[in-house]
């Protein structure tokens, strides 16, 4: 039986992704290579601060396994000053699997140690229109996860994760939820992370229509009251010209 062999590693489901983990680890993790078929046990390593903290792995052909990245228990978190991400030692424990030990230097390929994300809880509980999107806020949202992730869900109704920035989170809730009840919102992500972001209630067609016709009227009513002082400082800008030529041609 021949070695086996690791031709790349990489997170998420997205190609071209880069291979990164944040000290909560369950970042999904790709591993393309040969000769996997035979193997019985594999785990995955990465070494923080002289340690080596491990998980399990998945053959899921003689071409690829699937992985989630390990969990730090015993994190520091970096100095503000230095760099977001630290670069970290990796590897595979197989049965005679020596090639396979301490793969960033050989692979040119480390593994990127991001923070935890930090979702925000809503201030309070949250009024949600119809048909709008959902936007939730944090700290360090994308540097190790992406939309494939991330699972929100409002009650037991999933929000579509549309984009996420670092700093923001924006979905799209189901069209049909359940209106004048609180729900609870929650962000899963990778494996391990689970934030509660607080409640969230959802205004019946009819109140977004009330209040759809409130703002209309407010604006209308602040529409003309622009229009009315715009029409008076005219009107006092010729009183003040012609009085203003009366005065030097008496």
């Amino acid at each position: 039986m021949d070695d086996p062999i690791i031709e790349y590693v990489q997170s998420g489901r997205q190609p071209g992704s880069g291979f990164k983990g944040t000290p909560a680890g369950g970042t999904h993790i790709n591993v393309i290579g040969k000769n996997f078929g035979y193997i019985e046990n594999t785990s995955m390593y990465i070494v923080y601060e002289g340690k080596r903290y491990v998980s399990r792995c998945h053959i899921t052909s003689d071409e690829h396994m699937q992985c989630t990245a390990p969990i730090i228990t015993r994190y520091v978190k970096p100095n503000t000053t230095k760099l977001l991400w630290e670069e970290l030692e990796y590897g595979f424990e197989m049965y005679n699997g020596t090639s396979v030990l301490n793969l960033a230097s050989k692979l040119n390929n480390f593994y990127e140690l991001y923070p935890n994300p930090i979702y925000k809880p809503f201030f309070k509980e949250k009024v949600y229109k119809l048909n709008e999107y959902l936007t939730i806020s944090g700290e360090y949202l994308n540097l190790a996860f992406d939309e494939s992730d991330i699972i929100v869900k409002i009650g037991t109704d999933f929000c579509n994760v549309e984009a996420v920035s670092r700093h923001q989170l924006i979905c799209m809730p189901p069209a049909r939820l359940p209106p004048r009840k609180l729900l609870t919102v929650t962000v899963s992500v990778g494996n391990n992370l689970i934030f509660n972001i607080g409640e969230l209630i959802v205004q019946s067609q009819t109140e977004s229509q009330k209040y759809t016709q409130a703002d209309n009227h407010e604006k209308e009513f602040l529409l003309l009251a622009a229009l009315k002082i715009a029409i008076m400082t005219i009107f006092v800008l010729i009183l003040t010209t012609m009085l203003y030529a009366y005065r030097r041609n008496p």
